[in-house]
């Protein structure tokens, strides 16, 4: 008797795979007052999801509107692509924080079940830092939840025409700033440039990806763009004449920005524009700065290495700097000056910190005299 192949990726909610001698075969699940609804198997997932459409359809005694957390999440993502969203924004916002909700309930959940008790459930299972068997796991942050998982389970309920369960979110929690100074980031930068680093083989990595990915870092740290709006700039938006890259398609789109091109970042612009010219935008766009910050993060063994922190550096080493407050505020794109705001309270809270652990030390050096 010939090896089982292994289990075929399901594409489909409400639906579930049966090994049928020589292949695998599809059918439909439902589960309906207490009752396990099971179709006839298909030889393919589009046929059994075709057969649980049905089965749905016959047997919901609840208005038609009903959907299950599956195809909610699916119609919310629909509906915003409708919107015009960016790409970016649709995995990132939508499909990645689906997936999360989805680790929790299965697709083929009616959105019935998930009551007030279930969502409390939810927000306090997820922010434990260990599951029920008592290994390690990654807690979710109360911000996160808040802002992003439970307005995306709130948008199920509104697109299913169902009333939304009472939801007592977790209290918003001010995340500790970080970022580098800029001697520290100069040298991570010149050490991805000049050291000689192996890959998993023990092959050294070429020197023209190590200088490109230091490129990418620098100008994401001296001009403070997004990461994201990185990915969607293209050759013809360096120009070289005026000294200035062009960011197309901004988060705030009713203000255009433009990245001035210092001295220091020609050279990296120059090497960058026919490489952009050749392929419209950066390969991979925001996740090229991820993949790279991830990549370097573990051999640098520097564990803020990220997009996020290298634009945190950019703006707190301008406010450092004496640059006023609007004008930051521009430079980093920002809607709102509170925003921005927000980064000279945490030098101010610095500066303090630094004044009063010296205090202490004077204070305590002179008593012991």
């Amino acid at each position: 008797m010939g090896r089982r192949p292994k289990q075929p990726k399901r594409r489909f909610p409400g639906i579930s795979a049966v090994w049928g001698e020589k292949q695998w075969k599809w059918r439909a699940l439902m589960r309906t007052n207490g009752k396990q609804i099971v179709g006839p198997r298909r030889a393919t997932q589009e046929a059994a999801y075709e057969d649980r459409r049905k089965m749905g359809a016959a047997d919901r005694t609840l208005p038609e509107q009903i959907l299950t957390v599956g195809e909610a999440i699916e119609a919310v993502i629909t509906a915003a692509k409708a919107r015009g969203l960016p790409q970016d924004t649709l995995n990132k916002t939508f499909r990645a924080h689906g997936t999360y909700l989805l680790s929790f309930w299965r697709p083929e959940t009616p959105l019935t079940r998930i009551d007030a008790t279930e969502i409390e459930w939810f927000i306090t299972e997820s922010q434990r830092d260990v599951d029920e068997e008592g290994h390690a796991k990654r807690a979710r942050s109360p911000n996160t939840l808040r802002q992003k998982d439970l307005p995306l389970l709130r948008r199920c309920f509104e697109i299913a025409g169902l009333p939304i369960p009472s939801i007592r979110a977790p209290k918003l929690r001010t995340p500790e700033l970080q970022y580098f100074e800029m001697t520290e980031l100069a040298a991570l930068l010149n050490r991805i440039r000049h050291e000689t680093f192996t890959d998993k083989h023990g092959t050294p990595l070429k020197l023209e990806a190590r200088q490109r990915h230091a490129d990418l870092l620098q100008l994401v740290a001296q001009t403070g763009v997004r990461p994201g709006e990185l990915g969607r700039i293209n050759g013809a938006d360096i120009d070289l004449k005026r000294g200035r890259i062009r960011v197309r398609e901004p988060k705030d789109r009713s203000n255009p920005r433009f990245l001035e091109i210092t001295p220091g970042l020609r050279p990296i612009a120059s090497r960058l524009k026919p490489e952009l010219d050749e392929a419209l935008v950066v390969p991979g766009g925001m996740n090229t700065i991820s993949n790279i910050c991830r990549h370097w993060k573990r051999r640098l063994d520097e564990p803020r290495l990220s997009g996020r922190i290298l634009r945190h550096s950019f703006c707190t080493a301008q406010l450092a700097a004496g640059a006023p407050l609007n004008q930051v505020q521009s430079l980093m794109g920002h809607r709102s000056v509170r925003s921005t705001d927000r980064y000279a309270h945490a030098i101010d809270k610095g500066r303090a910190k630094a004044a009063a652990q010296l205090d202490h030390f004077f204070v305590a050096g002179t008593s012991a005299c």
